[in-house]
């Protein structure tokens, strides 16, 4: 096999392993991370970053010979400018670049290992990175010759459908959940409320009972104390009565005496 031959292998091996797991990464995600990642890493980036990232591995994280005729073959297509502008952003990728440059083709542990470290450089900020690598020139110029030179493997695309069906399912699991969670605080919320103004209600009639047993034991103090009055009256009343018949009983009593004496 020629040089220029086992270099696109290579490449071509690389970069399948880099883009599944670039796609695989969604699942390793927080689903705000995973909507960023779709924006940057679309079904049209997502190839040729493969086949850059690809480029940029094999010729300095790995060398040896592969590195050589990975060089040449992007020397052919006149895109190895790429891998001096990757290795400037993503020079912290290179644990996630052996793995997928070491992984056999169709291993889904080795793809998963290299999803997880993705999915790390992620969450400290290689997207950034990558958008700007997106609009480079050099990137752009790359990106033109080598979509052209080397097609979407069919394993890939399959890679992709299916991390897409999977970031739909978890977007669509998050959201149920979210949703459940919602509606528990709202019915707890709801159930607090009702308590409160239960509580309250009670509260309430419980003032309003002890307010009536007041009003209640004023009157009946109020008539007690009425009622004593009237029959201090009474017996008031009886004794000044006692007092005017008797003076008038010795009225009589004296004239009837006096008459009689006249007599």
């Amino acid at each position: 096999m020629s040089s220029f031959a086992a270099g696109k292998e290579w490449l071509v091996h690389t970069a399948a392993n880099m883009a599944a797991s670039m796609a695989a990464s969604r699942r390793f995600l927080t689903a705000a991370a995973a909507q960023r990642l779709d924006t940057v890493l679309s079904a049209g980036n997502l190839w040729p970053l493969g086949l850059v990232f690809a480029g940029w591995a094999l010729v300095r994280v790995v060398g040896g010979p592969i590195g050589v005729a990975v060089t040449s073959a992007l020397r052919l297509w006149g895109a190895y400018a790429v891998v001096d502008s990757v290795q400037d952003i993503f020079g912290e990728l290179t644990d996630w670049a052996k793995v997928c440059a070491k992984s056999t083709e169709n291993s889904q542990a080795e793809t998963e290992k290299a999803a997880e470290l993705f999915a790390v450089a992620v969450t400290h900020g290689v997207l950034d990175g990558l958008e700007l690598l997106l609009v480079h020139r050099i990137f752009v110029s790359a990106r033109r010759v080598l979509i052209r030179r080397v097609p979407v493997p069919e394993r890939l695309a399959v890679e992709m459908e299916k991390a897409k069906a999977e970031a739909k399912q978890k977007a669509e699991t998050e959201a149920n959940r979210k949703q459940r969670a919602d509606a528990e605080t709202e019915a707890k919320q709801k159930a607090e409320t009702e308590s409160k103004q239960k509580q309250r209600a009670l509260a309430e009639a419980e003032a309003k009972k002890s307010e009536v047993k007041r009003k209640l034991r004023t009157v009946a103090e109020l008539a007690e104390a009425a009622g004593a009055r009237r029959a201090a009256e009474s017996v008031e009343g009886i004794g000044s009565g006692a007092v005017v018949a008797v003076a008038v009983a010795a009225t009589v009593l004296v004239g009837v005496v006096l008459v009689s004496r006249s007599s």
